[in-house]
């Protein structure tokens, strides 16, 4: 019978080699079927109606946390559940049907209010994998 990968064993290999991304899979492998899924997802139906529900005026898009009015470039659509958990990433289903969301799951931000937000997940995350890592000591 084949053994199974368990989050820990996992998680103990990707310490141990730091070419093992927390799917299982290599790094590389791992960080180009994420990049090729965020491609697909710009083509998205949902992505685009998410858009035309936060255009102001021509050009002008309202951002969802600052409600400040910018150019169409100086947006990002922002998924209200994050793609990868805070917890860490969990299996590729989840992150296609988080990724895949309805429009409800979108919204409009400015680019500084999507990197604060984005860099606010990052340390969450980062925080998270430092105190499990304290358990697991």
């Amino acid at each position: 019978m084949a053994k199974t990968k368990t989050a820990s064993s996992v998680q103990s290999k990707t310490k141990k080699d730091p070419g093992v991304s927390p799917s299982g899979l290599p790094l590389k492998t791992h960080n180009y079927i994420m990049s090729k899924l965020r491609q697909v997802f710009t083509w998205y139906p949902p992505r685009a109606e998410a858009r035309k529900l936060a255009r102001h005026s021509s050009g002008l898009y309202k951002c969802a946390k600052c409600a400040d009015l910018f150019d169409r470039v100086e947006t990002d659509v922002e998924h209200t559940e994050p793609v990868v958990p805070l917890s860490g990433f969990d299996n590729w289903t989840n992150v296609i049907n988080r990724l895949f969301c309805t429009i409800e799951g979108l919204k409009i931000f400015c680019k500084p209010c999507h990197k604060e937000k984005t860099k606010w997940e990052a340390g969450e995350r980062a925080r998270l994998r430092k105190e499990k890592s304290k358990e697991n000591s």
